[in-house]
């Protein structure tokens, strides 16, 4: 009995606020963020981190107040001049403080689950990416889980590249030394390693400029190779993005077999908008 890989269609709206998102920032795994929602997460963010520091700061104070109005040298003063200190008031203030400070890091964790949800599949090594990578390599107890090295250089390697529909998320990563991980992409990776400062890949353009196709309805023109290995020229009036199994998909009108027809993005080769561009 033949059986086929499940199917969803990606949405066109920013994964961030919900709303359509025309010519939006496209994702490694075919979605779109407003980049003015990613700059707003990006700035709420800071402001709770202060909003933290703050409470911090009034709890020292308050509890500062409160070790104060135990001590002898306090006891002589408030008797000789008549100053007080108002301990409940303070007691009061450190858990109003602490409740505050529960309801800021109920944001907090919010907001950094919707970044990292981002930057699971981001174009590019994704701004937490050292947290990411120290997080494979103390799992692995800095070893190869290749060849079991260590006492080495030892990389972080994506399992699934991200060109071929691969995501940052840690159970696409793996520890391996430069040998191992030279070896997986036909490159030496002694003495360097792949830089954060990276552009976005291939894929993620051919991704981009897709999302763009639909977005424009502009047809688009490439270069095929099936899993058989059969290559052929296409033209295709994209409709739009669906998961199909691991792979992203564009499914849309084949000028060449006059039907509706699915192709994995990763086999695409020379996209290109068939009024010109890249």
């Amino acid at each position: 009995m033949q059986t086929f890989a499940s199917s969803s269609v990606i949405s066109n709206t920013c994964v961030i606020c919900g709303a359509s998102a025309p010519n939006g920032c496209a994702l490694c795994n075919g979605t779109v963020y407003h980049p003015e929602c990613y700059r707003g997460l990006g700035e709420r963010l800071s402001e709770l981190m202060v909003a933290q520091r703050n409470e911090e700061i009034r709890r020292a104070r308050c509890e500062s107040a409160i070790a104060e109005a135990q001590t002898t040298w306090y006891a002589l003063r408030s008797f000789l001049f008549g100053s007080s200190i108002d301990l409940e008031g303070n007691r009061r203030a450190i858990i109003e403080s602490h409740s505050t400070t529960s309801r800021i890091n109920v944001d907090v964790a919010q907001i950094r689950g919707q970044l990292t949800s981002l930057w699971d599949f981001w174009p590019t090594y994704p701004p937490d990416w050292e947290s990411r990578k120290d997080a494979v390599l103390i799992a692995s107890n800095h070893r190869c889980q290749r060849c079991g090295a260590t006492g080495i250089s030892i990389h972080v390697h994506h399992v699934r590249r991200i060109g071929m529909g691969g995501s940052h998320r840690l159970e696409n990563l793996e520890a391996t030394c430069a040998h191992c991980h030279g070896r997986e992409h036909g490159k030496d990776f002694e003495e360097r390693e792949f830089s954060p400062g990276a552009k976005p890949s291939a894929y993620t353009k051919r991704v981009d400029l897709i999302r763009r196709a639909i977005e424009e309805c502009r047809d688009i023109r490439f270069s095929y190779k099936k899993f058989e290995g059969e290559k052929s020229t296409r033209t295709l009036t994209p409709r739009l993005l669906k998961q199909v199994g691991q792979s992203l998909c564009v499914e849309g009108w084949c000028h060449l077999r006059k039907d509706t027809r699915s192709f994995a993005i990763q086999r695409m080769q020379g996209v290109k908008f068939v009024d010109g561009g890249e």
